[in-house]
Formats: C-alpha cells, sequence, structure tokens
C-alpha cells in the first residue's frame, strides 16, 4: 500500500496536469510502477493501453532520431547485421545490441503527452486514489487453480451469445441495428465512419459473459463452498484473448472496452482465467449467436437446447439496460468512461435471471 500512494504522488507532481512531454526512460519507469501493482491489483492492467503505446512509440521515434543523428549508433547497428555466426560473432552482437538498446532507452528527446495519455495518467491516478477502488485481491486468483467452471462467448455480426454450466446461465444479445451497419457485412468503407470490427465484437461478448458470471457469484456468495472461485473463460478469437488477458494497446475502442473490462474486474466476486477453443469446440455459443434475432429466439432456442444437453436448468441473464448501451457506445463511438461511475453501478444493478424458453428452472 505504502508502495501505491508513493505511485500515487508520482503521478500526482512529476506526472501532474501542468506537465506536457516525457522522456522515455521516465515513463518506462512509471510503467514498471503500475505493472507492479498491477500484479496485484488485475483491473489495472487495463488502463494501461495507452501508456505502453505511447512508451513504444516514443522508443521507435528515439531510435529513428538516433540514426539520423548519430555516427556511432549506425555503426553498432551495422555491426550487429555483418556479425559472422560464431561464437566470437555472437558475443560482438550481444555487446552491440546492448549498446543500441542503451542509446535507444536512454536517448533524452522530449515526446508529448498526447490527449488520450493525459487522460488515462489521471484516471490511474483517480482510480489509486479512490477507496473503492482495491489494491489488492485474494491470492486464490493469482495462483493456478482448477476453475470452477469454463464459460464460452461467440459473436457473430448479427447477434453475441455466451453460457457457462456452472454457474446455470446463458445470454443472447442481438446487436443494434446501428452497429450491424457499421459492421464488413453492410459496409466496405473504413474512410466516412469506422468500421466496428469482428475482434471487438467477440470482446465485447466475453465481458458479458463475465457480467454474468459476477451475478452468479454473489447471489451464491452464502451457499458455495469456495469464497473465490475461479472461471475458465474461452472464446474462439486470438485478439479477443489477448485483450482479455492484458487489455488492449492499440484501437480505440478496444481500450474502451478494456477500461469496462477494468471496471467489472474491480470489485470481482470470482477470479478468472483466459483461454482460447476451436471452433468446432465452440459450438454451443456459436449457436447461440447464430440466432438471428430476439424474435426468433423462442423458437430457436429450443432447437439448440435439445442439441446440448449443459444448457438444461440454465437460466438467461439478461444485463442492465444501461450497461448494454454503454457497450453499444463504445462500439459505435468509442464512448469514453468513467470506471469508477462505471463499477457502482455494476455494483447496484449488473443485470437480473430470468427464465428461458424451454428450459427447465
Amino acid at each position: 500500500m505504502k508502495f501505491t500512494r508513493v505511485t500515487v504522488v508520482l503521478l500526482q507532481t512529476t506526472w501532474g496536469p501542468h506537465r506536457r512531454s516525457f522522456q522515455a526512460n521516465e515513463a518506462e519507469s512509471l510503467t514498471g510502477r503500475l505493472d507492479h501493482i498491477a500484479f496485484g491489483a488485475p483491473w489495472l492492467r487495463h488502463l494501461l493501453g495507452n501508456i505502453y503505446s505511447s512508451l513504444a512509440k516514443s522508443l521507435r521515434i528515439n531510435k529513428s532520431h538516433l540514426i539520423c543523428t548519430s555516427k556511432h549508433f549506425r555503426s553498432a547497428l551495422r555491426a550487429i547485421r555483418l556479425a559472422l555466426p560464431l561464437p566470437e560473432g555472437d558475443a560482438q552482437q550481444s555487446f552491440h545490441t546492448g549498446e543500441v538498446a542503451c542509446s535507444t532507452h536512454g536517448c533524452n528527446l522530449v515526446h508529448h503527452i498526447e490527449r488520450d495519455l493525459r487522460r488515462d495518467l489521471r484516471l490511474i491516478e483517480r482510480a489509486l486514489s479512490s477507496d473503492d477502488a482495491p489494491k489488492s485481491c485474494p491470492i486464490a486468483y493469482l495462483i493456478p487453480r482448477v476453475p470452477l467452471g469454463i464459460a464460452r462467448s461467440d459473436s457473430s455480426l448479427d447477434a453475441a451469445g455466451g453460457y457457462c454450466p456452472a454457474a446455470k446461465l446463458w445470454w443472447y444479445l442481438e446487436w443494434p441495428t446501428a452497429v450491424r451497419a457499421r459492421t464488413i457485412r453492410y459496409s466496405r468503407t473504413n474512410h466516412d465512419t469506422p468500421l466496428v470490427s469482428i475482434n471487438s465484437l467477440e470482446y465485447a461478448a466475453q465481458l458479458i459473459t463475465m457480467l454474468g458470471c459476477q451475478l452468479h457469484c454473489t447471489e451464491s456468495q452464502a451457499t458455495r463452498l469456495d469464497p473465490h472461485p475461479i472461471y475458465l473463460l474461452e472464446c474462439d478469437n486470438t485478439a479477443g484473448e489477448a485483450w482479455l488477458m492484458k487489455g488492449c494497446t492499440s484501437g480505440a475502442t478496444g481500450r474502451e472496452l478494456a477500461r469496462f473490462q477494468a471496471t467489472i474486474l474491480m470489485h470481482q466476486g470470482a477470479g478468472y482465467r483466459f483461454g482460447r477453443v476451436d471452433t468446432k469446440t465452440n459450438v454451443i455459443a456459436d449457436g447461440i449467436s447464430r440466432i438471428p434475432s430476439e424474435h426468433a429466439l423462442a423458437h430457436d432456442f429450443p432447437l439448440l437446447l435439445a442439441k446440448a444437453p449443459s444448457l438444461d436448468g440454465c437460466r438467461r441473464f439478461l444485463p442492465n439496460a444501461a450497461i448494454t448501451s454503454l457497450i453499444v457506445d463504445i462500439l459505435l463511438q468509442n464512448a469514453c468512461m468513467d470506471p469508477l461511475t462505471a463499477s457502482r453501478q455494476l455494483l447496484t444493478a449488473p443485470g437480473k435471471f430470468i427464465s428461458s424458453p424451454g428450459v427447465k428452472t
């Protein structure tokens, strides 16, 4: 906790609103501190996307600058490229690689703090300063354990769905017309309005599954044996899996969805592991997401239930309408979200479970 307070002071003073520029080694020092805190507070990792991106960009600019201005730097790069495949050559290559790295990371070139980075620095400062945001989590969430259950989700360009037999839930969401109109099926150009990618839709679907697992854990807290359950969330989308584990560092929509994931994890009633599953194994979630509309649900879901007995006894999870609206706004407008405000809303009204067509309760 003392380390966290020191980091907050650093954000308020060294990285305060008055600051306009930074050097790469300063950003590396801050990133190292925040990564250290994020080990015990996993939600923080999903707020660091702009910091990672800004650091990577500054290092690329440093390297380009040194190539143009430093003869010694160019000589070191040439020596790396021309090193012979012999023990002596390996040693020479290792030496010059270290030289290049030290010069790149230690370059005193200054970089402008862009608007998105400035906003995230203030957001992280507020989150770490708030008593509502946890600075630690149970060790049971950090160590490898057998999961309580496996939760899977999938998204098509028309709808999304997911399920978790251990949590006795399934869910379905028909994407609004405005979202479908921005997918590649209906819009072939990215010039006028940015496309809504399938990666973003898959990521959003996983987050809705997390919300359902959270609600189940809250409702079953008094009766379950494990006070800190772990769920394994699986999807058949490589980008979605990567973003779930460490947040998105590229793309405004992905970063906003990562902020929403941080919101979910701030008051987690469960721990999560993330993995990838092949499309053939993900057939149930895929079947839910292929239901074309809410009107077709009453007819199509019982047919799916007959082929998927693992859904028997599951309830339908309906996320709060305000939360669904927030996800849609993120997909359409990259809406800026305050995780602390959204976190309080998730605590009070995350959603509800209802009976489902053809499902025994």
